[in-house]
């Protein structure tokens, strides 16, 4: 259970940690949905960032401080309120993460259907652009807005299709 509680956690975290740098700062984990005055009393580097490992442990020390009287959680005072407002926040960022994680596998496959019915000659003028729109985000790994060259070759294109299709000849192709 510990274990399933710190891969969930973990996971959770992950999708908070917006320079995947493994470390979390205060605004990140706000902007995910966690109570700022139950994360003050955790311990931060100098920038006021915490190490999403150590941040791990330390809850999850939290969460097995389970007093067998009472049933209540040790170690801090807002032990409880923390756990509990961890345990939503996780439960809400792994819920978001799915719901993206759909959406975007439904915006795959029908940007696949379309590409399909453009290769057979049969998608509306509607169709042919979702589907070169999804091909070119694909291709676009740095997210420019443009495709570049090492781009294109990692795509599988090859120097003759590159050379027809950079009409500009400045080895960039762009939506237009």
């Amino acid at each position: 259970a510990a274990a399933t509680f710190e891969a969930a956690l973990l996971a959770a975290l992950d999708s908070v940690d917006e320079r995947n740098d493994g470390r979390l700062n205060m605004a990140e984990l706000v902007a995910a949905g966690f109570d700022r005055a139950l994360l003050a009393g955790l311990a931060t580097g100098r920038d006021g960032s915490l190490d999403k490992r150590q941040l791990v442990e330390r809850l999850s020390s939290i969460a097995r401080e389970e007093d067998d009287e009472g049933g209540q959680l040790s170690g801090s005072e807002y032990a409880p309120e923390l756990l509990r407002s961890l345990l939503t926040t996780v439960a809400r960022i792994l819920h978001r993460r799915k719901a993206e994680a759909i959406a975007s596998e439904r915006r795959a496959a029908e940007a696949e259907k379309n590409a399909m019915l453009a290769l057979h000659g049969e998608a509306t003028q509607g169709q042919f652009r979702t589907a070169m729109d999804a091909a070119f985000a694909s291709i676009d790994a740095d997210g420019s807005g443009t495709l570049q060259l090492g781009e294109l070759r990692d795509a599988g294109f090859d120097h003759a299709v590159i050379s027809q299709l950079d009409s500009g000849g400045d080895g960039q192709l762009s939506r237009a």
